[in-house]
C-alpha cells in the first residue's frame, strides 16, 4: 500500500514537472516571439531572444550563446548575436564557411549538431578556452536556410531529446523573427530607392519641364527672329521695287508689272497706254521753297497720281519730277486720254506745303500699245518725246503721239 502511494505521488510529481515545464517553454517562445514587434535593430532583437532562452530554468546551458544569420554570396554564417561570447570568439566566429566547425556543418547539413565536448569537429579554439559542449540548431523556414542558434553546454553534458526539441522549436521563431527583419529591410529598402526614384524624377521632370521651357522661349525666339527676318526680307524687297521718296515704283519694278499687264491686256484684246508727265514749274518751287519743299511737293503729286488712277493701272516715278503711268485694259484710246486730262486737272489744284501753298501744272506725253510698240522702253521713248512736244507748245496739255 505505502509503495503504491510512493509511485502515485512520483507520477504526480512527474506530470507538474512536465506541465511546469511546457508551460514554462510556452512563455518563452511567446515571449521570444513578441520581440519581432519591436523597432530596433536585428541584433539587438537576437541579443532579447537569447536572453529568453538562457533564461528558462529546466535548460542545462552555460549563461552564453550566438545567432549566425547567411551570407548566400559568400556561403558563410554571420555572427550577430554574441551573447557573453569570449573576444576571441568575437574575432575567429565573425564570418564561419558552411561546412566549417559544428555550426557549419549544422549549416551546410541542415541537422542539429551535438557535441558533450570539444572534439575533432570543433574547428575553432584558442589558449585558455573552457572546456564545453555544444548544441548547434540550424534556424530554418521550411528548407531555406537562415541562420544558426549555438549554445553551450556543461562539459559531459548528455544530449537530451527534450532540450533539441524545444531548441528546434526556438529556431523556428528566431527563423520568424530573422524572416519579418529581413523582408522588412527589403521592405524599407525597396520604399527608400522609390523615394529617391521620385525624388529623380521629380528632378528630372522639373529639368525637363525647364528644357521644355526654355525650348518654347527658343521657339518663340526663333519665331519672332524669323518673322523679323521676314519684315526685314519684304522691306528690303520692297525698297529695291520702289522709290525712296515717293513710295511709287522704280522703273525697274515698273517695267516688270506693265510686262504683266500687258499679257492681260493681250488675252482680253483690249487697248493700254503709257503717260509720261513731267511736272511744270517744280524748278521755280525747289528755288524759292527750297528742296525739302521740293521733296514733300513730289510725294504729294505722287499721292494724287495714285488717286486719279484705278487699283490695275500703274504709277511711278521715273526721275527728277518727271512720272510715267501705265493705263491697262481700256476699252479704247481716247478713254486713256480722258483720264490723262483728269490727272492734269488735278496737279493743277494749289499743294499745302510746310513752307506755304504752292501751285504746279504738268506736261503729258502718250504712247498706245500696241499701236506705236509692243516694248515697254521704246513706249516710255515715244510718250517721252510727246510730252516734250507739250511743253516746248504752252505746256499743261496731253498730247498722243503720232502714228
Amino acid at each position: 500500500m505505502a509503495e503504491t502511494q510512493k509511485q502515485s505521488s512520483h507520477t504526480l510529481k512527474n506530470k507538474v514537472e512536465v506541465i511546469s515545464r511546457e508551460l514554462e517553454n510556452a512563455n518563452a517562445l511567446i515571449r521570444i516571439l513578441s520581440i519581432v514587434a519591436q523597432e530596433d535593430s536585428l541584433e539587438k532583437l537576437l541579443d532579447q531572444a537569447v536572453d529568453e532562452l538562457l533564461s528558462v530554468s529546466w535548460l542545462s546551458l552555460l549563461p552564453k550563446a550566438g545567432i549566425f544569420t547567411v551570407n548566400e554570396a559568400e556561403q558563410a554564417l554571420v555572427l550577430v548575436s554574441k551573447k557573453r561570447l569570449t573576444p576571441e570568439l568575437h574575432s575567429l566566429c565573425a564570418k564561419v564557411p558552411f561546412g566549417h566547425c559544428l555550426c557549419g556543418r549544422a549549416a551546410a547539413e541542415l541537422q542539429v549538431q551535438y557535441a558533450k565536448c570539444v572534439d575533432d569537429r570543433h574547428e575553432v579554439s584558442f589558449e585558455g578556452m573552457a572546456p564545453h559542449g555544444h548544441y548547434n540548431i540550424p534556424l530554418l523556414l521550411g528548407k531555406k536556410l537562415l541562420g544558426v542558434l549555438v549554445v553551450y553546454l556543461p562539459h559531459g553534458h548528455e544530449k537530451n531529446d527534450l532540450e533539441v526539441a524545444f531548441l528546434k522549436n526556438v529556431a523556428n521563431t528566431l527563423s520568424l523573427i530573422i524572416q519579418v527583419k529581413n523582408k522588412e529591410a527589403a521592405l524599407n529598402e525597396s520604399r527608400n530607392e522609390l523615394k529617391s526614384y521620385l525624388s529623380d524624377l521629380d528632378f528630372q521632370n522639373a529639368s525637363l519641364q525647364k528644357q521644355a521651357e526654355e525650348l518654347i522661349i527658343l521657339s518663340e525666339e526663333q519665331h519672332e527672329l524669323r518673322s523679323q527676318a521676314e519684315i526685314l526680307e519684304q522691306k528690303a524687297l520692297h525698297a529695291s521695287r520702289h522709290d525712296m521718296l515717293t513710295d511709287l515704283p522704280n522703273r525697274n519694278y515698273f517695267n516688270l508689272l506693265c510686262r504683266k499687264s500687258l499679257s492681260n491686256s493681250q488675252r482680253e484684246n483690249k487697248n493700254s497706254i503709257l503717260l509720261f508727265l513731267d511736272i511744270d514749274g517744280f524748278k521755280t518751287v525747289n528755288d524759292t521753297l527750297g528742296h525739302t519743299a521740293g521733296d514733300e511737293l513730289l510725294v504729294k503729286i505722287a499721292h494724287r497720281l495714285k488717286e486719279n488712277i484705278r487699283e490695275e493701272d500703274v504709277a511711278a516715278r521715273f526721275g527728277g519730277d518727271e512720272f510715267i503711268v501705265f493705263l491697262q485694259g481700256l476699252p479704247s484710246v481716247e478713254q486713256g486720254k480722258l483720264i490723262a486730262l483728269k490727272i492734269i486737272t488735278a496737279l493743277k489744284k494749289p499743294f499745302n506745303l510746310e513752307a506755304g501753298t504752292t501751285t504746279v501744272g504738268a506736261s503729258c506725253g502718250i504712247a498706245i500699245y500696241p499701236d506705236h510698240s509692243k516694248s515697254i522702253e521704246t513706249l516710255i521713248d515715244i510718250a517721252d518725246k510727246a510730252m516734250y512736244t507739250v511743253k516746248s507748245s504752252g505746256k499743261n496739255d496731253v498730247l498722243i503721239a503720232p502714228l
